[in-house]
């Protein structure tokens, strides 16, 4: 059962959505965006293919959901440039990966994008009511 009284619904293969929840909260699962959908989306039975498609719309949706709450572009043309990007998109996942040379080094770094976020919390004036 839910939290909220009602039965948990099992997604997909092996449990799906609640099964991942479960490893999250038990903490064999990291709760990061990438690592949820790394595990998830093949349990759903997305090919390598289908969960790069997904990735490449719902970083493109992001961008223009951005861009329209920060008032950049209106609710058109984000349809408009989310459309034409996705041409873009799937010629990108036509090419080939790369294998790496030596072993993998996962990292981060956004500067400008850090820095910016420690300006913004000592403003007067919020960007986003959270």
């Amino acid at each position: 059962m839910a939290r909220d009284g009602r039965p948990r619904r099992r997604h997909g293969a092996r449990g799906g959505g609640w099964a991942r929840d479960g490893a999250v909260r038990a903490g064999r699962l990291l709760g990061h965006l990438p690592t949820v959908q790394g595990a998830l989306w093949p349990a759903l039975g997305l090919d390598e293919r289908g969960a790069a498609s997904v990735s490449g719309y719902l970083f493109a949706g992001g961008l223009t959901s951005a861009a329209v709450r920060l008032g950049a572009v209106g609710a058109i043309e984000a349809q408009r440039t989310l459309g034409g990007a996705l041409p873009l998109i799937a010629e990108l996942l036509e090419r080939p990966v790369p294998e790496p040379a030596g072993a993998i080094e996962l990292t981060g770094f956004t500067p400008l994008i850090e820095i910016a976020a420690m300006r913004q919390a000592q403003a007067e004036l919020r960007l986003f009511a959270n």
